[in-house]
């Protein structure tokens, strides 16, 4: 957490300084216990009916994880028209 940097206003800002839609939350967080992960998403979508799913797709809770199912990666790049150039 203490390196981790996002965009607010176009500038890099270290997370702890940016705002967040949970101020309370924050000041929570332990910032030598926490870890952030940054994403570089290829497709998103805003609204979920947009999104993909079927049943036996795999899906965890949590936060980060590394999808070992290709038989859902390859369904989801797919779906979203995703191809690795």
């Amino acid at each position: 957490m203490k390196n981790f940097k996002v965009m607010a206003d176009g500038i890099p800002t270290p997370v702890s300084d940016a705002s967040w839609q949970s101020e309370e939350l924050k000041q929570k967080l332990d910032s030598n216990k926490e870890v952030f992960i940054g994403v570089a998403w290829k497709r998103s979508v805003t609204d979920v009916d947009d999104g993909y799913w079927e049943k036996g797709m795999t899906t965890v809770p949590l936060a980060a994880y590394m999808l070992n199912d290709k038989t859902t990666y390859q369904k989801v790049k797919e779906h979203f028209g995703y191809t690795e150039d």
